[in-house]
């Protein structure tokens, strides 16, 4: 199925047959959650199609989970498989900021690292578990530099 590589949000460039189906979101959370537990996640920075960085959380499903992703396919074409890729992204990066945000209440950060304030590192770190994916627009600047 491999990474998305755009935003894990559906669009209207790649609209789904199945947003309004809510047994397959409660599905999609399902699955997002098992992947969350299991720790079959990793955190992403991504370039937006307006040169925003964003920080996102994406799943990394293993061979064990074919079954589960073939069941949530409505057909086995390209674009299938993609918008399915990108909802379950999205659903990933919902699932882990949410558990995120005691984390960040109780400690004004989730993040465990010393970063020096405005490097791309503490911004990308800060994005990860903020309600909000988007690096403050500085930090493009920056890219790079750390």
């Amino acid at each position: 199925m491999g990474s998305p590589a755009a935003a894990p949000q559906p669009s209207a460039q790649h609209p789904s047959p199945h947003d309004d189906d809510p047994l397959l979101q409660a599905r999609l959370e399902r699955l997002a959650a098992v992947l969350v537990d299991a720790g079959r996640v990793a955190p992403a920075l991504e370039v937006d199609a307006q040169g925003r960085l964003l920080a996102r959380w994406w799943p990394l499903p293993a061979a064990e989970d074919r079954p589960w992703l073939e069941a949530l396919l409505p057909s086995d074409d390209p674009r299938s498989h993609r918008q399915l890729a990108d909802r379950l992204a999205a659903a990933v990066d919902g699932v882990v900021r949410q558990r995120l945000r005691p984390l960040e209440a109780a400690r004004g950060s989730c993040s465990p690292l010393r970063s020096p304030e405005g490097s791309l590192s503490a911004a990308w770190l800060a994005a990860l578990c903020a309600g909000d994916p988007l690096l403050p627009a500085g930090t493009v600047a920056s890219f790079g530099a750390d």
